[in-house]
């Protein structure tokens, strides 16, 4: 406050000191020149500074009972097309600046530009509406008769009557309006409270007309009481019987249907059935017809008991039939829209869901809870025993959908978080919630391990060992991504299997050696050696294309053993290892180790892997100056007891040589020698020989197979058939008569019949002639002819046939 005083003061010591000066420098007479025409305290100027005004040739603070002008000009009057507008000002004093201006920024009255008009001139006188126009702003007290209507308007928050010439719209109490108010009609663009007599009819836009013109469901006429009805723009005193009756604000309209809501009650339109009666079609009925035999009422609707019931053809969906009446919640057990006192055996699964009423976003006022009889559950829940729940609990296992007790044989179990939702009660409404519980899977494999049938990230601990275990769909090959790799923990491997850095392999890979289901980098104590081997294993393996064999692999490996005790790998104690070949400094293998030499008393096989020390030759060789070979050479071709020598021994007592000039020892009890065997005789075959108590195939070398059987020495069936030849070739020179005599006979004797045979050889014995009789007749063959001859020769002479 002080300073503002002291600021007042010391302008007005300026505005004293400046007149002093004023009146100093223009004073005594002087006027100032042309081109510098007003008089200032500091002198002559050329023009007047702000805050000075210009009164004729001097500069003032201000005009006074004057007004201010186009450049700050002090002027008597304004012009007829300016207007004042009045500024308090202080500069030295206050004062009132009038100034005239072509337009004001609010309103005018009284030529004076006001912000608003008076109470009495409340009224503003305009072209058009056209507000916003300089000028045009005029506070009057009534409108003139160049701009008769008036129109409420709000200009700048200010609520005004405008003053125009004409009404674009109705005209209603002097103003324009764009709709008349309740209860009016109108009547040429004018509100009136009832229609003339000339114009007595009012249309459905609220217009007076002589006739009604606009007849439809929502148009309205006046007609007598005793025609009520309008129907084809005339009054009737009832409508056809095609049509329906329409009451629109007491009014009856026949029309060709009602309108869309409408329900038909008796013929007539009507807004609602009462609530009694039955709506099946938009048609109010006592009864639901057997075509929609369901019925329900809307419970949309706030007043529920006084609405109507409503036919369906079935229930709608969300609703429940219980005897035709459709219902919102069974009393019991719900089964494909159904209600039912018990589940039936094809649908014995019970569900219970939950469905909120009234909710807005996730809360709801209340909830209804229904117990459906189902086949299987729905997606998301599972069964247990016979009910369908949202989730197991955590001491379950979860298969195929189905709450257990312990997961089925060789399946795993995974924890898994389950989610579900349901509706939790704050005491005033009902919200949705998620949920959420740890729960157990039972799967074929685990995604990371498995340890005791469970899946786990990773095993335990250090002592437990993991093994990769491969499952697919396919049989011997399979495509990328085709086949399932997972890991199982396991306390220790299999025992097809190789423990190696906490995991179960199927061979040890070298450089580690395998120690009993165990790869190592070096063999313990225990099993000091390494045996060089090759393991056979049956897996998948993946290919550098991604795809993945199930086949038989040969896997070279090195397992450590106490002894190397497979034939045909030696050990080699020099190097620990078992070995295909001795080295040349230990070229002998005895008891399976390489040695310098054979022991005392053993001969020598030689073998593939070096010369093998043995108490004796394996089958199939034989033994010639300590050494095992094949076959005998000619120096001893003959073998006794697997050993080769020059002839065979005395304690042989047949001195028997076989095929294969082996010597043989007679067999005891009367059994014969058969490849290298005593058999009994009779296992000697028909085909066989039998020969110094041997069974042959065929006689020995230097022997004959004779007639009756036997081996016959070659020499003595020479001599033998040479005594029986010159024998013979004697008697035939001797008595060759008789012995083609006898030769005769024989011939004719083998002619005859036993009988005579024997007759006939009783003839021969009688050193005389004799006679005989031959009961039988005729006369037998054999005497038909008088002599009996052999070739022209006679045998037999007949002296009298009797």
């Amino acid at each position: 406050m002080l300073v503002k005083m002291a600021n007042k003061v010391k302008l007005l010591l300026i505005i004293i000191i400046a007149k002093i000066h004023i009146c100093q420098a223009c004073g005594g007479g002087s006027e100032c020149p042309t081109h510098k025409p007003f008089c200032s305290s500091a002198g002559c100027v050329e023009e007047c500074p702000e805050p000075f005004y210009k009164n004729n040739t001097k500069c003032v603070l201000n005009c006074g009972d004057m007004f201010v002008g186009e450049d700050m000009t002090c002027v008597q009057a304004c012009s007829d097309q300016e207007f004042i507008e009045e500024t308090l000002k202080f500069v030295g004093q206050e004062f009132i600046e009038r100034k005239c201006v072509r337009s004001c920024r609010d309103f005018i009255y009284n030529k004076t530009c006001t912000q608003s008009c008076h109470m009495h001139s409340n009224v503003i006188m305009g072209d058009d509406l056209n507000l916003a126009e300089p000028g045009k702003r005029m506070c009057v007290e009534q409108c003139p008769d160049t701009h008769l209507y008036k129109t409420n308007v709000t200009y700048r928050k200010k609520s005004v009557a405008f003053c125009s010439k004409g009404c674009n719209f109705l005209i209603e109490n002097g103003y324009c309006v764009s709709s008349c108010s309740e209860g009016n009609v109108i009547f040429n663009r004018t509100c009136i409270a009832s229609c003339p007599k000339s114009h007595p009819v009012r249309n459905q836009q609220g217009e007076c007309t002589q006739i009604c013109t606009e007849i439809n469901d929502n148009g309205m006429c006046d007609c007598p009481q005793n025609m009520s009805y309008i129907q084809n723009k005339t009054c009737v005193s009832e409508c056809s019987p095609s049509m329906f009756i329409k009451n629109w604000i007491n009014r009856n309209f026949c029309v060709q249907s009602c309108d869309p809501g409408d329900y038909i009650l008796n013929k007539t339109c009507v807004m609602s059935c009462p609530s009694d009666m039955f709506v099946a079609s938009n048609e109010c009925l006592q009864s639901c017809p057997k075509m929609m035999p369901f019925y329900c009422r809307n419970s949309d609707i706030s007043s529920y008991e006084k609405i109507p019931f409503t036919c369906f053809k079935t229930c709608p969906e969300g609703l429940f039939s219980d005897n035709f009446a459709c219902i919102k919640q069974c009393p019991n057990y719900t089964v494909d829209g159904e209600c039912l006192n018990n589940c039936p055996h094809n649908k014995h699964l019970v569900f219970e869901n939950a469905t909120g009423l009234n909710c807005e976003y996730l809360s709801c006022s209340s909830v209804v809870h229904q117990t459906n009889c189902l086949s299987m559950c729905p997606f998301g829940y599972f069964q247990r025993n016979n009910d369908c729940i949202a989730a197991c609990t955590p001491e379950e296992y979860i298969f195929n959908s189905t709450c257990l007790y312990e997961c089925p044989n060789k399946m795993k179990s995974r924890q898994q978080t389950v989610h579900y939702s349901d509706f939790q009660y704050y005491g005033y409404s009902y919200h949705f919630t998620s949920k959420s519980t740890l729960t157990n899977m039972c799967v074929d494999n685990c995604e990371a391990r498995s340890w005791n049938n469970t899946c786990v990230n990773k095993c335990p601990d250090d002592d437990v060992y993991y093994q990769y275990v491969v499952t697919n769909p396919c049989k011997d090959i399979c495509s990328i991504n085709a086949v399932n790799r997972y890991a199982s923990c396991y306390e220790e491997c299999s025992e097809d299997m190789y423990a190696l850095n906490n995991s179960c392999i199927y061979y040890c890979p070298l450089p580690y050696v395998s120690v009993r289901g165990s790869c190592l980098l070096s063999c313990p104590h225990n099993l000091p050696f390494k045996n060089a081997t090759t393991l056979k294993t049956k897996e998948w393996r993946q290919n550098k294309d991604n795809t993945w064999t199930y086949q038989t692999y040969d896997n070279n490996i090195v397992e450590c053993v106490s002894e190397c005790n497979r034939s045909g790998r030696p050990l080699d104690f020099d190097a620990l290892k078992c070995v295909e070949v001795c080295p040349n400094s230990n070229g002998y293998v005895q008891d399976n180790v390489c040695k310098p030499k054979c022991s005392k008393n053993m001969v020598v096989n030689k073998e593939s892997f070096g010369m093998e020390c043995r108490m004796s030759c394996p089958d199939g060789k034989v033994l010639y100056n300590h050494t095992c070979i094949q076959s005998c050479p000619n120096e001893a071709k003959y073998q006794y007891g697997g050993i080769c020598i020059t002839m065979c021994p005395s304690d042989s007592p047949f001195g028997v040589v076989d095929m294969n000039n082996r010597c043989v020892k007679g067999c005891e009890d009367g059994k014969l020698y058969h490849n290298g065997h005593c058999v009994s005789s009779f296992e000697c075959k028909i085909t066989m020989i039998e020969f110094e108590g041997q069974c042959l195939e065929r006689c020995p070398q230097g022997y004959r197979f004779s007639y009756t059987d036997e081996c016959l020495k070659d020499s003595n069936v020479i001599v033998a058939l040479s005594v029986i030849l010159a024998t013979l070739i004697a008697v035939l020179a001797y008595n060759r008569k008789i012995i083609v005599d006898y030769v005769r006979v024989w011939r004719l004797l083998i002619r005859w019949r036993p009988s005579g045979v024997q007759e006939f050889l009783k003839i021969l014995e009688q050193p005389e002639p004799f006679q005989f009789e031959i009961d039988d007749d005729p006369v037998p063959v054999m005497f038909h002819n008088p002599d009996i001859n052999d070739d022209g020769e006679p045998l037999l002479q007949l002296e009298e046939l009797t």
